[in-house]
């Protein structure tokens, strides 16, 4: 099967990124992730959007830099980040004015329900498993979507 060209990507676009994407806006979305073999296969996923302009922290504190630099639209934390939790890098970024709002979605291959309620607790919109679906990884992207446009 040959790869989706850019306008077949386009038109299976909710319409805030279609609009975006028009007006020449991509989705700005950091993953904090310590394990290089989930880097490759996030970053392998998200070419497949067109409207997503990835960046990786390979740490918690790369992400709060990076976030603090310019905050994201969507913050993808792995839970189990070598310095910290994600727990504690979405806390302290939800406790920081210019990043107060923004939406976190975590991913982890812990799947236990109190682990997953601690996240929702925390202020995470979303709770992926790992290993990580395309269609979740994009549902959480539109999601994201619906929350900027």
């Amino acid at each position: 099967a040959t790869p989706p060209r850019p306008a077949q990507q386009a038109a299976a676009l909710p319409p805030q990124a279609q609009a975006a994407m028009a007006a020449g806006r991509q989705l700005r979305v950091l993953y904090a992730e310590d394990n290089p073999v989930n880097v490759t296969l996030l970053q392998m996923m998200a070419r497949r959007r067109a409207d997503v302009l990835l960046e990786v922290a390979r740490s918690g504190q790369e992400a709060l830099v990076a976030a603090r630099r310019q905050p994201p639209d969507l913050l993808l934390a792995d839970m189990n980040l070598g310095d910290m939790s994600g727990l504690d890098l979405a806390a302290t970024l939800h406790g920081e004015p210019p990043t107060a709002g923004l939406r976190c979605v975590a991913l982890s291959a812990d799947a236990l329900p109190m682990q997953i309620e601690a996240a929702r607790q925390a202020g995470f919109a979303g709770y992926l498993t790992k290993p990580l679906r395309m269609a979740e990884l994009f549902k959480a992207f539109d999601d994201a979507w619906a929350q900027v446009g």
